[in-house]
């Protein structure tokens, strides 16, 4: 029943906002609403949960129901950031409906309609991403070119999954569905082709726009994990470890790179982001019970920094016009609530410590092999590229501002820095998230069992 609620509201929200589109105050208050009404009801499932969908069988799980309560909130912030902002009905309502396929493409226990409701879900990205804007169309193409490769390929691994079960004898089904899985996790956490399309949705992107993007990173990332145990044969887990281990380092070190070098603010952001995903893959790649937990925090981590990153960014850009460096002197004046949470979410992407990102990064480095000890140093190395990057802008931002401030972008610094003041916090209190929810460790553990046989 939690499954069939939960789809309920978000096909309400869906009618709703078409019905009242006239009205975008009613909207954005209607839909944040609906969306922590569902993050209630999600996070609050004990144990696991059996209904139909489509003649499929959905278990919904605890670590499921957590996991889309952390997205839910996520959404929830960034729609009420835009009020009185620049988005559009349009938006609102694919947002719910994108909230509908990813709550099933999330549950679903058959591949092939997981993967279904997967690609649909990203389709809708563009569609929030819509805008009258040239830089914005472009961006949108360059989503959906990937989209159009994601989705064959994850159901090319699911048909090689099925397949594997007539002829298991027949490693060639299996070897397939291993390289497929792959191209689909670089592709869809934007490692491959470096930079082609994560960025500049993040540079020129809406914050919906940009947070749904990352939850469905993290569809994609539950969805590999369901599947990906089934595909590997006795040597296969060596090659998976081995091709994400070098697809993270590469992505580490490639964002950091381009982070030092960027001049805008947007630029800083989006290649820290991609660096720091990097960082998740190398915790899956390492393979060990410890590292994959830490791999799954990172992520959720990044998730709080590139919401409250994203919101701010819109702020700046909003009132600037743009976010060159340049361009944001005397920011700190104007806007000192919505800097500070770009600044704290900027450090946590770079993993400096007093930030969460400092946990989970520290970890992850400490589960590398003594083997690869230049591996370690290297990518401890690639975090200084980030924080220079953040630095540059702490001292951009400095000096006065003659322009009067717009006082109705308040309420989006607000929530910046109530996200960038969270990941400060998990780092000082790193016992809270069990202490909100005793059962954490197991639901870490039960994520630890999708990935390992």
């Amino acid at each position: 029943m939690t499954f069939l609620l939960l789809m309920a509201l978000s096909v309400a929200g869906v009618v709703m906002v078409v019905v009242l589109r006239r009205w975008q105050t009613v909207v954005v208050g209607l839909v944040t609403a609906i969306l922590v009404a569902m993050a209630v009801i999600a996070g609050s499932v004990s144990e696991p949960a059996y209904s139909y969908f489509m003649g499929r069988l959905i278990e919904f799980r605890p670590i499921y129901g957590r996991i889309l309560a952390f997205c839910y909130v996520c959404t929830t912030a960034v729609t009420v950031s835009g009020l009185r902002s620049y988005y559009n009905p349009t938006g609102y309502a694919s947002t719910m409906a994108f909230t509908a396929l990813i709550t099933a493409a999330i549950s679903v226990q058959d591949g092939i309609l997981g993967a279904l409701l997967l690609g649909a879900a990203l389709v809708l990205v563009v569609f929030v991403m819509a805008s009258p804007s040239r830089d914005d169309q472009m961006a949108s193409l360059q989503v959906l070119s990937v989209l159009i490769l994601i989705g064959p390929l994850l159901l090319l691994a699911v048909w090689a999954l099925q397949s594997r079960s007539l002829n298991p004898n027949d490693l060639s089904y299996l070897q397939l569905g291993v390289i497929s899985l792959i191209l689909t996790f670089a592709l869809g956490m934007g490692a491959f082709p470096f930079g082609f399309w994560f960025p500049p949705i993040v540079r020129k992107g809406n914050p919906i726009a940009v947070v749904l993007v990352y939850i469905a990173m993290v569809a994609l990332v539950m969805r590999l994990a369901a599947i990906l145990p089934q595909l590997l044969w006795p040597q296969g887990q060596l090659l998976v470890a081995n091709l994400l281990l070098r697809a993270g380092l590469i992505t580490v070190i490639a964002g950091s790179l381009l982070a030092l070098l960027k001049s805008s603010l947007d630029g800083i952001f989006a290649y820290s982001v991609l660096s720091t995903l990097g960082i998740t893959m190398l915790g899956l790649g390492i393979g060990t019970d410890i590292s994959i937990r830490a791999a799954l925090l990172h992520l959720i981590y990044t998730g709080i920094a590139l919401t409250g990153g994203s919101i701010g960014l819109a702020v700046l850009r909003r009132y600037y016009g743009g976010t060159l460096l340049t361009q944001i002197s005397g920011a700190r004046q104007r806007f000192p609530l919505a800097v500070m949470g770009l600044f704290l979410c900027g450090l946590s992407l770079s993993g400096l410590p007093l930030t969460a990102g400092f946990i989970t990064r520290f970890t992850i480095f400490s589960e590398i092999d003594t083997a690869h000890l230049g591996m370690t140093i290297a990518v401890a190395a690639a975090g200084i590229g980030p924080a220079v990057g953040w630095f540059r802008f702490a001292l951009a931002v400095r000096g006065s501002s003659v322009r009067a401030p717009m006082n109705w972008l308040l309420l989006p610094a607000v929530l910046c820095v109530m996200m960038g003041g969270t990941l400060v916090f998990i780092d000082t209190f790193p016992s809270l998230l069990e202490a909100l929810d005793p059962q954490f460790p197991l639901m870490l553990e039960d994520f630890r069992l999708l990935l390992v046989p």
